[in-house]
């Protein structure tokens, strides 16, 4: 009696044991964009995979357009587990991200691509581990370009005074400034109603985000500075880390450089594509010479040597290498 007692005993352990193993885990994403956005297509791509390498035992929940708050509120952590951030917010908790975002570093989509695959990127990624967050993988958007109502920029004199919305950061203020502009920084959930009622006069952004976002409604010109790369990270919180075993934290790197890798390439292939678009739409496009706005977008490096010395210079150096 006794022995079959333990014999049923054991196989209930076992059973239980199975259960616990199999159990599924559900983590909740955030990011701020549309449907058809790429910062929602990488969440997608991220959850297919997850889920399908982990053959189901991993369920990620997408929460887009700001479900969970807007991209400074969800960095705080408390409601997402992961989240698909523009680096230039993620730079006001860890600023040696902030180096993606100096004017002219990168010279091209090639350029971009063998920084994403360097030692460097993934060092840069970890930046923020000490503000609990863990950087999972880098996403290149695109370079951003200048929209607005006043004029076609073509020189330095036509930006001159124009009132441009920019991210919440110094860097991009110090650009816009070097340019002769009036650079406003404000979150990019105001940008719509700004422009609409005449506050600001354009912004800056990707040819895909103006697309997504419809800032072709209430803009006129775009013109294609290409001034700063622009880049989205998938990032977790340190916490939900830290709480997984670390055979799934390898599957979670894997799956989120696995998919950045993918949309990048799609953003690298559907650049030209949204510029047609945005015509399409009744915007006006010009081209012009980049080189006198690179040749006066000085300040920010300046800036930024100043705040953050070889530590942050020797990321710049990296990437400039990699020319």
């Amino acid at each position: 009696m006794k022995k079959c007692l333990c014999l049923i005993l054991a196989a209930i352990m076992v059973m239980s044991l199975s259960a616990f193993a199999c159990a599924e885990t559900t983590y909740r994403l955030g990011h701020m964009s549309p449907l058809d956005n790429n910062y929602n297509l990488l969440a997608e791509r991220f959850k297919a995979l997850v889920e399908e390498k982990s053959e189901g035992r991993i369920k990620i929940e997408i929460y887009p357009q700001a479900q969970l708050g807007y991209d400074r509120e969800a960095m705080q952590f408390g409601t997402v587990d992961f989240a698909v951030n523009t680096t230039s917010v993620i730079s006001n908790f860890a600023p040696l991200i902030g180096t993606l975002d100096l004017p002219y570093l990168f010279d091209d989509w090639d350029h971009i691509i063998r920084f994403i695959e360097s030692d460097s990127a993934a060092q840069l990624l970890s930046e923020g581990e000490n503000v609990g967050l863990s950087g999972l993988a880098l996403m290149g958007r695109g370079f951003r370009s200048v929209t607005n109502n006043v004029r076609p920029i073509t020189s330095l004199d036509d930006i001159r005074g124009v009132k441009i919305r920019v991210v919440e950061s110094t860097v991009y203020l110090r650009t816009f400034e070097d340019f002769g502009a009036i650079a406003s920084a404000m979150s990019f959930g105001e940008v719509f109603t700004a422009l609409q009622q005449g506050a600001i006069d354009g912004q800056e952004n990707p040819p895909e985000t103006i697309y997504a976002e419809r800032v072709y409604e209430v803009q006129e010109y775009l013109s294609l500075t290409q001034h700063i790369a622009g880049w989205a990270a998938l990032m977790a919180s340190q916490a939900t880390m830290d709480s997984m075993s670390a055979e799934d934290q390898a599957l979670i790197r894997e799956c989120a450089v696995e998919a950045a890798a993918a949309e990048t390439q799609v953003n690298r292939e559907k650049e030209a594509d949204f510029i047609a678009l945005l015509e399409d739409m009744g915007m006006t496009v010009n081209d012009l010479d980049r080189a006198p706005f690179k040749a006066v977008a000085t300040s920010a490096y300046t800036w930024f040597e100043e705040n953050y010395g070889d530590a942050g210079m020797a990321y710049v150096n990296a990437i400039d290498a990699q020319r």
